[in-house]
């Protein structure tokens, strides 16, 4: 006994025809190359503010005079 395993799926007329839209075009990386120099600028500053504000909370930077 012998099974074909070839599976042939045919559509219908209305799916074969239909054109596939094209993509919307979106800006790239370079088109928006500015926010991610901003984000990285201000996730910077806060780490830097954070840092300052959790030495001064701590009572100074420790250093003896």
């Amino acid at each position: 006994m012998s099974v074909s395993v070839e599976q042939r799926r045919t559509r219908p007329a209305a799916e074969q025809s239909t054109p596939t839209p094209a993509p919307a075009e979106e800006p790239g990386l370079g088109d928006r190359g500015w926010v991610l120099c901003l984000g990285v600028l201000v996730a910077t500053v806060l780490v830097f503010a954070a840092m300052i504000a959790i030495t001064a909370l701590a009572g100074g930077d420790g250093f003896p005079s």
